[in-house]
């Protein structure tokens, strides 16, 4: 069996990570091949995927529709001796349904969605909505993605959850040593809107804890105004931007406190992952898997009184602390690597 694994960058976000790991739970179950739309590679991988597109960024002299015109004639192409192919995240899901739609995709199509309706545009979401419909199989990473696939129009929808490698993180954990100055609180993710990181910086403001320090780890078209709220809020020293890391995970372990912050998540693998390093958590409303006083501390999305207020509350109470870190590492232990590749084999026996 040949099996395409197709999805627009390996840019670092948490979707790709799990495309790779999907490609790695089925790469003794076929000839597999993984496929990246744009030359956009910044994740530690063991394998050469073929690139589409020779370009980081659209050649400026290049119009939109020519450029995705020549992709997806490249897309038809390179995946017209597949069996089945696998498809991460809209814009690449989108492209395929497309082909798949006008025949010229012989394939069984699987698209997975790993994110919900809210992070889409009216313009996207009437894409998904015209050609999701056309994949043999839509896979959903929580229950509200697949609600939101459900209301899409899509068909034969399934759920498989991500997963964590407990083993694999702690041992990758361990390849630097990182030292973080004070009690570090901790986020990570691309500097975008959706993760709040806005929110949490006034929250640690309000929280005015004297020997802590805020680390934020990630990159993205938030951070020049991430950086001026910083300095309008006098917090220079006190927050630090460390930028986008190959490996996270040393840094994670290193800190106090891992903080999610986010406005909106399918199901976030850095939470889930800070987790697994037995870190203690505080976490928006919109983490599928965070359990109020038992994983986690939860507050509501952009409440900067109330996240505050849970930073200085975690901060004075080592038990508590140690209570959450604790029941976080089981529940991570939950989501383990067997099961994930399993359903992912079941899927491409069922079809």
């Amino acid at each position: 069996m040949k099996i395409a694994h197709v999805i627009n960058t390996l840019s670092g976000g948490g979707a790709e990570r799990v495309a790779i790991e999907v490609f790695k739970c089925l790469k003794d179950y076929g000839e597999n091949e993984f496929i990246v739309g744009k030359n956009v590679i910044k994740l530690p991988i063991d394998f050469k995927p073929t690139v589409i597109m020779p370009f980081e960024k659209k050649p400026f002299y290049m119009p939109s529709f020519i450029y995705e015109k020549i992709l997806i004639e490249k897309l038809e192409e390179k995946l017209k001796d597949f069996e089945v192919v696998i498809s991460h995240l809209r814009d690449m899901n989108v492209r395929l349904c497309m082909l798949k739609s006008e025949g010229k995709l012989n394939s069984k199509l699987i698209v997975v969605e790993h994110v919900t309706v809210d992070y889409y545009s009216k313009k996207e979401i009437n894409l998904i909505k015209k050609f999701y419909r056309y994949a043999d199989v839509s896979v959903a990473v929580s229950e509200k993605v697949a609600q939101n696939l459900s209301d899409y129009g899509a068909k034969n929808i399934q759920i498989i959850e991500n997963f964590v490698d407990v083993e694999d993180l702690e041992r990758k954990a361990l390849e630097e040593k990182v030292n973080l100055e004070g009690f570090s609180f901790l986020a990570a993710g691309r500097l975008s809107d959706d993760k709040g990181f806005d929110t949490l910086i006034k929250a640690f403001k309000i929280a005015n804890i004297k020997d802590s320090k805020l680390f934020i780890l990630g990159e993205g078209s938030k951070k020049r105004e991430l950086m001026n709220l910083v300095e309008k809020l006098d917090l220079k020293g006190k927050v630090e931007f460390l930028g986008f890391k190959k490996n996270p995970f040393p840094y994670i372990k290193a800190c106090d406190v891992f903080v999610t912050s986010s406005r909106r998540e399918a199901f976030p693998m850095a939470t889930l992952e800070a987790m697994a390093l037995k870190k203690t958590v505080i976490s928006t409303n919109v983490v599928p898997f965070a359990a109020d006083g038992y994983n986690s501390l939860v507050v509501p999305v952009d409440n900067v009184e109330v996240l505050a207020k849970n930073m200085v509350k975690i901060y004075k109470d080592k038990n508590l602390r140690e209570t959450l870190s604790e029941n976080a590492y089981q529940t991570a232990k939950k989501y383990d690597r067997q099961r994930f590749c399993q359903n992912y084999r079941n899927l491409i026996n069922s079809i």
